[in-house]
C-alpha cells in the first residue's frame, strides 16, 4: 500500500491569510486611470442605464464612447461655473466634498482609492443637479411657510423623477405640482421600498387627485435658500 500523508497547513498562516483577504485596499494609496477618469465615470453611468446591470463597475473595465465623452465635458462645464458662482454668492470656504469636485472637474485631483466612490457617483449628482434645475425654475416658492403639517386634497402634476444616490443609499425623489399653488411637491421613497412601484405608477399618470400631509422645507445644497412642500401619507381619492 502506497505510504499516505496528510500535509496540514499552520493554522496561524490560515488565519493571516484569511484576515488579509477581509483588509480593504489602502484608501490613500494613488491610482491611475488607463482614459479620462470623469469620462469613465460616465460610461459606467450610461451602462447602467441601458440595461440596469453591472453598477458601479469597475472603472478599468469600461470604455468611453463620444456620447460619455461630452457628457464629462458639460459635466466638467456646469461644475465648473456653479462652484464658482457659490463661491462668489457666499464669499465662504467650501466643504472637503466641493473642493474635491473642484479639483476634479479642474483636472488637478490626485486620485487614491478613497475617491473612487464619488467619481462612480459625480454622473449620478450631475443628473439630479440638473433635474433640480428644472424644478425650481419651473416654480416658484410657497405662498406661506407651515409650522408643523398641514392636510389637504389637491390635484399632482408630475414634474420630475430624480434618483439620489449617496451612501446611506438611494432614494427617488418625485416631484408635482399643482393648479393650487406654484410651488412644487416632493415625495421622498427609499429605492429598495417594496411600494415604490406604485408611486412609479402614479408618476405616469398626467395628474392623480390625492388627500396628503404637507409642510415647507428647504432643500440642501445649491438651492438651500428655496422651499417646497414635502409630502407624506399619500391617499389616492
Amino acid at each position: 500500500m502506497p505510504n499516505l500523508s496528510i500535509v496540514t497547513p499552520n493554522s496561524q498562516n490560515l488565519v493571516d491569510d484569511w484576515l488579509k483577504d477581509l483588509e480593504p485596499p489602502n484608501k490613500y494609496a494613488s491610482v491611475t486611470f488607463k482614459d479620462d477618469p470623469v469620462a469613465l465615470a460616465c460610461a459606467s453611468h450610461r451602462a447602467w442605464q441601458e440595461n440596469f446591470a453591472g453598477r458601479w463597475a469597475d472603472l478599468g473595465s469600461v470604455v468611453p464612447n463620444e456620447q460619455d465623452r461630452q457628457m464629462a465635458s458639460d459635466l466638467r462645464h456646469y461644475y465648473r461655473a456653479r462652484l464658482t458662482w457659490q463661491a462668489l454668492k457666499t464669499g465662504q470656504g467650501t466643504t472637503v466634498l466641493r473642493r474635491k469636485i473642484a479639483a476634479i472637474v479642474n483636472d488637478t485631483h490626485a486620485y487614491t482609492n478613497e475617491d473612487i466612490g464619488l467619481l462612480h457617483r459625480l454622473p449620478y449628482f450631475y443628473v439630479e443637479d440638473q433635474a433640480q434645475d428644472r424644478v425650481f425654475s419651473a416654480t416658484q416658492d410657497p405662498e406661506e411657510i407651515t409650522f408643523g403639517h398641514i392636510n389637504f386634497q389637491h390635484v399632482l402634476r408630475p414634474l420630475e423623477r430624480v434618483l439620489r444616490s449617496r451612501r446611506i443609499g438611494e432614494y427617488v425623489d418625485f416631484y408635482w405640482t399643482s393648479p393650487a399653488s406654484t410651488a412644487p411637491y416632493l415625495l421622498v421613497v427609499k429605492q429598495d421600498n417594496p411600494l415604490i412601484s406604485i408611486i412609479e405608477s402614479l408618476f405616469k399618470r398626467p395628474e392623480v387627485k390625492v388627500q396628503a400631509q404637507a409642510w415647507t422645507k428647504h432643500p440642501r445644497g445649491y438651492y438651500h435658500n428655496r422651499m417646497y412642500y414635502q409630502l407624506a401619507n399619500l391617499v389616492i381619492v
